[in-house]
């Protein structure tokens, strides 16, 4: 029960900044109340997956520590072994987390084949990609994301 009150305080309080941008003294602190209601709340109950990829997300934005995002994310991504679609965006996320190019694309390969239809997906394996200097893999996967999502601008960008 703590725990998930806990959780749910976390939740509501990161609600406006999990999106990554906009950063300010107010954000910072609305960032730390809500990493300190989750690391309670994991305490708690280890098992509570929804805030252990809460957590591992909050982690992964400016303020966080990667190092606490990738434990998070990789409890998550265990946790959700029986959720197809939770744990396929926490292993999107833990990718991000990964600093090895193959344990990245490893995330995202699997990520996937639990969600063919995640663009965000897409796009970062594309990032990725990108990086590894494989052009027309990228290129594919950019225009695969736009095709699910005609909408993300980013996509867009890195598809030129």
């Amino acid at each position: 029960m703590l725990a998930s009150t806990l959780y749910k305080r976390a939740e509501v309080v990161s609600e406006s900044i999990v999106d990554g941008k906009n950063f300010d003294v107010q954000t910072a602190q609305r960032w730390q109340l809500a990493v300190n209601e989750l690391e309670e709340a994991v305490k708690a109950n280890a098992e509570l997956a929804p805030a252990q990829l809460l957590l591992g997300k909050l982690q992964l934005l400016p303020f966080g520590k990667p190092e606490k995002a990738k434990e998070a994310l990789d409890n998550a991504v265990k946790l959700l072994a029986e959720e197809p679609g939770e744990q396929a965006e926490a292993l999107r996320l833990r990718a991000s987390a990964q600093s090895d190019a193959e344990k990245k694309l490893a995330d995202l390969d699997r990520s996937l084949k639990l969600a063919p239809d995640s663009a965000k997906a897409l796009r970062d394996r594309g990032n990725v990609y990108v990086a590894q200097n494989k052009s027309e893999q990228a290129l594919d996967d950019f225009k695969a994301a736009i095709e699910i999502d005609p909408d993300d601008a980013a996509a867009h960008e890195s598809a030129g």
